[in-house]
């Protein structure tokens, strides 16, 4: 039986074939780019796309919240605050999309998406156009207009892209509204 090494690096990942016993990750020429004399870290387009999601959510939440840090669901209108868990580290207000987060033309789109609570972000997510979807597009209706929403809902069928430096644009963006309210 041959014995599997882990990574150069430390880690407690096994190596990538093709990476002389780094995981693909950790490979020094993945991770370091040489730009006059300076060593430039380069997150992939993934985990930008994570950094950009947990941005615009905390925006999100932080728009969505009274002075006191209190959220009222737009599904089940039941009140809760941003401290508030389920468990030891699941937060109960997250980001709803009314569109799904896999259409990325309204991923990011203010309009798409408000706070409200898990257990309504997971009803929506396992009846598509259940009772908390009705609620949420009825919100939306009233707030935005049927227009809109028609125009929102339409999006769902047309294949979209994201490029790295939208991505880019969206964190800056969000940075720079981290302080705002």
């Amino acid at each position: 039986m041959i014995k599997r090494k882990k990574c150069k690096c430390g880690c407690e990942k096994y190596p990538t074939l093709g990476y002389k016993g780094y995981y693909v990750h950790h490979f020094p020429e993945e991770l370091e780019t040489k730009k006059s004399n300076k060593i430039i870290t380069e997150k992939s387009k993934s985990e930008s796309l994570k950094v950009a999601d947990i941005l615009f959510g905390a925006f999100i939440k932080r728009r969505d919240s009274d002075s006191k840090g209190n959220v009222t669901c737009v599904c089940c209108g039941l009140t809760y605050n941003l401290k508030d868990k389920r468990g030891e580290k699941d937060y109960v207000v997250q980001a709803l999309h009314f569109v799904s987060r896999g259409t990325y033309s309204q991923r990011f789109n203010e309009n798409n998406v408000h706070a409200g609570c898990s257990t309504c972000n997971l009803k929506m997510h396992l009846e598509p156009t259940g009772f908390a979807y009705q609620r949420y597009r009825s919100f939306l209706i009233d707030a935005l207009g049927l227009d809109e929403v028609q125009r929102m809902e339409e999006e769902k069928n047309k294949i979209g892209k994201i490029t790295k430096s939208d991505i880019e644009f969206i964190i800056n963006k969000y940075k720079t509204t981290k302080n705002d309210k």
